[in-house]
């Protein structure tokens, strides 16, 4: 989803996915996020271990992972505890 128009109706029902993340990054969250406050936007497409504390200090309110999370859920799990 990359129309703001979109993402809003998405967020009004609940919440949006911004897929791919990885075309405009961080930078697209954040310009979406300026116009939709309180929009609350799941950035999946190349989302991965370690980038994911990026993505939620970004203010995505969670993120979604496909292969990459294989072999990685301790180093998930520890980046989520800490």
């Amino acid at each position: 989803m990359d129309c703001p128009s979109e993402l809003r109706t998405a967020a009004d029902r609940g919440v949006a996915k911004l897929f791919p993340a990885h075309i405009g990054g961080v930078v697209c969250l954040q310009s979406r996020l300026a116009v939709l406050p309180g929009a609350r936007i799941v950035a999946t497409g190349a989302v991965t271990v370690d980038n994911t504390a990026v993505w939620l200090g970004a203010d995505a309110f969670t993120v979604s992972k496909g292969g990459d999370i294989r072999g990685k859920a301790n180093g998930l799990r520890t980046l989520l505890d800490g």
